[in-house]
């Protein structure tokens, strides 16, 4: 339940201040549902990998999460989401 108002509380915030989207469509926001359910999975399996398969500490998994996902979600969303918005 937190991850869904999560994703509203993301989709809201990028599309009107970081994006700045003119029009909201419904392929837009299944597209935005598809990237941060993408993140999560993303950020499951690199935990997964770093504690589970390579026995690391946590801590280097939560560090690698940290930075890749963010940078990879906002990419995604910046050329696949909302590549008809006017960011700038």
């Amino acid at each position: 339940v937190a991850f869904v108002c999560a994703v509203c509380v993301t989709y809201l915030g990028q599309s009107f201040w970081v994006f700045r989207v003119p029009a909201h469509s419904l392929r837009q926001v299944l597209n935005f549902m598809i990237s941060a359910g993408a993140g999560f999975a993303a950020n499951i399996a690199i935990m997964a990998l770093v504690t589970g398969v390579l026995d690391l500490h946590y801590h280097i998994g939560f560090a690698i999460v940290t930075v890749l996902i963010p940078l990879c979600t906002f990419v995604a969303n910046k050329f696949w989401v909302f590549a008809h918005g006017t960011y700038k």
